[in-house]
């Protein structure tokens, strides 16, 4: 069965930013590097991609050039979620972020810094949400894993024991899982022949060229499968904000 640490993995596919926290289940770098960089050894590169990006979103967010937010994560020595954060707190409390920063280096917690600035936590996670949305991805996929199969499985025409039978010894994410769902779907040939294939293979790529798959065909069936994750995400997060976790 697809370990639950590959389906949290999914995140660094998904653009979260790691080590988030506050009702966000926490990801962190470590456990990106053991569950997706194993196979590509680009850790250096995914989280310099993740520093950027969080570091390009808080400075729009507060109307800051990211020269200086870079400046403030050096200064304070914080990593990319706890920057995040600290972004939202900072805009919510119409505070500078480098007085945000410094408070949280002065205060043993999360719940003393917000105390400080009069949040609510719960406005906290919703503000963050919307300045992070993949996230929640995250948090759906650790709190739905069977749901990834369920989706897969109707994509496929399978059921989902099937699908879970058909990974069971196999080394993939959620990531490769579905790589190998949309190829089957653009090859014409059955999953069971993609993994067996993605295991004689050194890469996704060789794979491709093994099946001689149409282009088109290929990034039409990626756009289909994907529509469907974003709707089930996006019903769920709908139901989060009604009534938060």
């Amino acid at each position: 069965m697809l370990s639950l640490k590959k389906l949290i993995g999914t995140a660094a596919v998904l653009g979260l930013i790691g080590g988030i926290a506050f009702g966000v289940h926490q990801v962190s770098f470590a456990q990106v590097k053991k569950q997706i960089l194993g196979e590509s050894g680009q850790t250096q590169q995914l989280q310099g991609t993740h520093r950027e990006k969080a570091e390009e979103i808080v400075a729009k967010q507060l109307g800051m050039d990211v020269a200086q937010v870079k400046q403030l994560m050096a200064t304070y020595q914080v990593k990319p979620g706890k920057l995040a954060i600290a972004g939202v707190i900072a805009k919510l409390s119409r505070q500078p972020l480098d007085q945000v920063l410094q408070t949280m280096k002065q205060k043993q917690n999360w719940k003393e810094v917000l105390s400080v600035y009069h949040l609510d936590r719960r406005a906290v996670v919703q503000e963050l949400h919307k300045w992070f949305p993949r996230a929640h991805a995250a948090k759906w996929l650790k709190n739905h894993p069977a749901v990834a199969f369920e989706i897969l499985a109707d994509y496929l025409g399978r059921t989902p024991a099937e699908i879970q039978q058909a990974l069971y010894h196999s080394r993939l994410g959620l990531p490769g899982a579905v790589k190998a769902a949309v190829l089957s779907k653009a090859s014409g040939k059955s999953y069971e022949e993609v993994l067996k294939l993605k295991e004689e293979k050194k890469s996704w790529k060789e794979v491709e060229q093994a099946l001689q798959i149409d282009q088109a065909k290929l990034k039409a069936e990626y756009k289909k499968l994907k529509s469907v994750f974003r709707k089930e995400i996006k019903q769920w997060r709908q139901q989060w904000e009604k009534n938060p976790a």
